[in-house]
């Protein structure tokens, strides 16, 4: 009984065909196709753009230059230390309760 069950099982999966169920894969369905590249043409300004893009006139490449080489050759920057703030802070001891420890004084 189980081996007719287990027959039957396997042959009910082998029967599903996943181009028919699958809604996006059925015939007669919408399919994407180029949307992506028809969407970029109808918001760029200049056409030529998408064919070749323009450059920054006001990049800070030149000014993140010297850094990234710091970087690269282990010469960077010591970092400020934590102790370099001009906020004081001083902690005092909480006031200890005099007295045997018990609570009683």
């Amino acid at each position: 009984m189980i081996r007719w069950l287990c027959l039957a099982l396997t042959l009910l999966a082998a029967g599903c065909n996943s181009a028919t169920t699958d809604p996006f894969r059925r015939p007669d369905t919408w399919h994407i196709q180029h949307d992506n590249d028809a969407n970029l043409q109808v918001m760029v300004a200049d056409p030529h753009d998408l064919v070749r893009g323009k450059g920054e006139t006001d990049s800070r490449g030149v000014a993140a230059a010297a850094p990234v080489h710091r970087l690269d050759t282990g010469q960077r920057t010591p970092l400020i230390p934590l102790n370099a703030s001009d906020v004081s802070v001083t902690q005092q001891p909480a006031n200890q309760p005099q007295g045997n420890g018990n609570g009683n004084p």
